[in-house]
């Protein structure tokens, strides 16, 4: 490995990156499988008709908690960074809140794994689903939510530290506050929603790798 070329600096953003490109996969793998057709109706809780997609369904899901896992890498990396730079306080407060974001997911993505196509495939059988899924979807939606809250805080703070630090070119810093507002205050929507708070990291990991 080419120790100059791969400084802290390209590597938190090869891993931010890296979170994007295992995204992409799994939406190849979604595609290529035909299970593209059964994900609205697992986002809109039609189960039954994802059951026949249970296998793939559950590689997604790995897939997705891994993207969640390698972003967490990338932003300890950028943390250094952003600690060096003079942003202690602001960098610790972020990070925080991506760990906690991401064990939140873990939690989130156990339950779709198991609990979730367990369900859909007892639909799928008996035409109605298990008692005890709704009560914990409702409770592990809940999580999701705040795993996404947290994130996006953590990247508006990101955004603030790098302006005030001058790590990254300001506009990162104002891009990735004005994203993270964007979301929390409700502009962002939708069945790929889930997806969005690997977005920014992507756009700083870029910028990472190309200094």
């Amino acid at each position: 490995m080419n120790r100059e070329f791969w400084t802290n600096r390209r590597v938190a953003g090869g891993l931010l990156v890296t979170s994007l490109l295992i995204l992409l996969l799994a939406l190849i793998i979604m595609i290529a499988s035909g299970a593209i057709r059964g994900f609205p109706a697992m986002v809109q809780g039609s189960l039954a008709q994802a059951a026949p997609y249970v296998k793939t369904f559950r590689l997604l899901i790995l897939l997705f908690l891994l993207a969640w896992i390698v972003q967490l890498l990338g932003f300890g990396l950028f943390t250094r960074l952003l600690l060096r730079a003079g942003g202690e306080q602001l960098g610790i407060l972020a990070f925080t809140l991506i760990l906690v974001a991401t064990i939140l997911v873990i939690v989130d993505s156990a339950f779709r794994m198991n609990v979730e196509l367990w369900a859909a495939q007892e639909a799928a059988r008996t035409g109605s689903l298990p008692a005890v899924y709704e009560p914990l979807r409702t409770w592990t939606s809940s999580l999701f939510g705040v795993a996404e809250r947290a994130h996006f805080l953590a990247v508006a703070g990101i955004g603030l530290g790098i302006i005030r630090t001058g790590l990254l070119a300001r506009w990162i810093g104002w891009l990735a506050i004005g994203w993270s507002l964007l979301w929390l205050l409700g502009g962002l929507a939708g069945d790929l929603a889930d997806a969005l708070p690997l977005v920014m990291p992507v756009i700083i990991g870029i910028v990472l790798l190309r200094r």
